[in-house]
């Protein structure tokens, strides 16, 4: 069963010393496995509120792009009516959402 955490990522060495039982282990794995998602988290938070001051700052130009911020094709009309501050077209963004075991279970990957 997998982590979650992306496999270029590493998590750091466990800080138990070799005498901790089982339990120590686990424990210390799940703090540095903690530590780690919460690194990740803040990454994408981050990542949200630079794209959040960008649209700002776009929409108060009057500049909202029209291209994919990935692939650079055209985002599509019916996205952008839907969306305006859409940064990435539908292919680009479903590739970034996360998917789930439910998603996987009904086939939608």
């Amino acid at each position: 069963m997998g982590t979650g955490i992306p496999h270029h990522i590493h998590m750091p060495k466990s800080s138990v010393p070799s005498g901790g039982d089982t339990c120590d282990r686990s424990v210390a794995d799940h703090d540095s496995y903690v530590e780690v998602r919460t690194v990740l988290v803040r990454r994408e938070l981050s990542r949200k509120e630079e794209e959040e001051r960008f649209l700002a700052e776009a929409r108060r130009k009057g500049t909202i792009p029209s291209t994919c911020m990935d692939c650079s094709k055209p985002i599509e009309e019916v996205r952008l009516r839907s969306l305006p501050g859409a940064r990435r077209c539908i292919r680009c963004e479903s590739a970034r959402e996360p998917v789930g075991p439910m998603q996987r279970r009904i086939g939608y990957v």
